[in-house]
């Protein structure tokens, strides 16, 4: 147990204490980036709001921001989260600053974001995702650093014993709930129009705790009390229905202060 809390350290303090407020991002301009128009385009913190397309992220090498369900997973009712389904977390954003936009899609009712196999994975150009990149050329940078976290975190998940469920939830689980997660904070989502940043759900933390080991040590923020990382309703829900449950597995984890925001900014 020892070795696996050091090696949930390791990965990047799985959730690293936040005890300030981020300073207010920098914004400017309006619009979406594309390749002819950088200087005008949305801009947070100097990263450019662009349109991530599955394209952009289907061939990163063991990636998880399309995600292949385990046939381990406990059942979901809908099939199509499922095992041998794959989910593209980044795809039709449920936000409060997108709600205005009712031609917006709406993860998981958009069938375009779930794929029967990787044969089926193709672009659906109504189905958006606007994220921040460094570099409008290279939209998979988000998406590879998502797969070093998620390796890393599989690593000390391996220290337990997932072949003994140990909860109404099991590894296989805990692996996707932290894979939606890293890919939130790795690729965090934008609006182009008006120029902001969008947080993620609240929830999208919560089921990582909810999900796997407590002994894990993941942690998320009590959004009422700190709510510069989450949204505690809308945000971007990384393909969460709106009606999923929020009911917390620990109260404990509920309260303590936490975010990986600050390690991942260090290494981008």
């Amino acid at each position: 147990m020892v070795c696996a809390l050091k090696c949930a350290v390791h990965i990047g303090l799985l959730a690293a204490l936040a005890s300030c407020a981020p300073p207010e991002p920098v914004i400017s301009g309006n619009g979406a980036c594309d390749s002819s128009n950088e200087n005008s385009c949305c801009k947070v913190d100097g990263k450019y709001c662009t349109r991530i397309s599955v394209n952009d992220i289907k061939n990163v090498p063991d990636g998880v921001c399309l995600w292949s369900n385990l046939a381990g997973q406990t059942p979901n009712v809908n099939p199509e989260l499922n095992f041998p389904y794959l989910n593209n977390f980044a795809c039709g954003m449920d936000s409060t600053a997108l709600d205005t936009d009712t031609t917006l899609p709406k993860y998981p009712t958009e069938p375009g974001c779930n794929f029967q196999n990787t044969a089926a994975v193709i672009d659906q150009p109504t189905k958006v995702y606007y994220g921040l990149v460094a570099n409008i050329s290279q939209k998979d940078v988000a998406a590879t650093n998502s797969a070093g976290y998620y390796k890393n975190f599989n690593v000390a998940l391996s220290r337990y014993n997932c072949e003994e469920q140990y909860s109404h939830w099991n590894c296989d689980d805990c692996r996707k709930a932290y894979a939606r997660w890293v890919c939130a904070i790795s690729m965090p989502a934008c609006n182009p129009t008006p120029c902001s940043k969008i947080k993620p759900w609240q929830f999208v933390c919560n089921q990582v705790v909810q999900m796997c080991p407590v002994t894990l040590g993941f942690t998320c923020p009590t959004v009422t009390n700190n709510d510069h990382d989450y949204l505690d309703t809308g945000g971007n829900y990384m393909g969460l229905p709106a009606g999923a449950s929020k009911t917390s597995s620990s109260a404990f984890a509920m309260t303590v202060t936490a975010a990986l925001i600050a390690w991942l900014n260090f290494f981008h």
